[in-house]
């Protein structure tokens, strides 16, 4: 865990989106597994964008598990039970499972129960954070390190 003594709320962002998800898969594989001592004085220069905030309403997602176990959980034990012998005898003998008209009926009889449970809900989306610039090592205390400047996230050229 990265301690952020003396690091502003911009510095720890900008250190952060630098060396973002994307650049440590990179450069991962590069490093032996195991427990490494480091001691980086880093200077990054550049420039951060960090977006606005903003809603979206994103899909629920219920868990088949953890559904059966809420409808199992207000039936009695030997009714669940009894309903499961069921259901793997109707499968044994390629049965349907269940009455073709009564689970239509019982679709249109549910559906705003549905809607509800298989919606949306509203959650914020924080702002994306991008950072174009350089990392340069200014003492590296890391066996086989080399001081380099490296040029991350760097701008997209245009096509002439």
């Amino acid at each position: 865990m990265l301690s952020s003594q003396g690091l502003s709320p911009l510095h720890l962002l900008a250190l952060y989106a630098a060396l973002s998800e994307d650049e440590g898969k990179k450069i991962q594989d590069q490093v032996a597994a195991g427990a490494h001592d480091v001691d980086v004085v880093l200077r990054l220069k550049g420039s951060l964008r960090v977006g606005v905030a903003s809603f979206a309403n994103q899909p629920n997602k219920i868990d088949q598990w953890t559904l059966i176990a809420v409808l199992a959980d207000r039936l009695r034990p030997e009714t669940f039970k009894q309903i499961v012998e069921e259901l793997c005898e109707r499968m044994n003998n390629k049965q349907p499972l269940f009455d073709a008209d009564k689970l239509e009926s019982l679709k249109t009889n549910t559906q705003e129960l549905m809607k509800r449970l298989l919606g949306t809900t509203r959650q914020e989306r924080r702002g994306q954070v991008q950072f174009e610039g350089l990392a340069t090592p200014a003492r590296v205390g890391v066996a086989g390190g080399a001081n380099e400047t490296i040029e991350l996230h760097p701008a997209k050229k245009k096509k002439a």
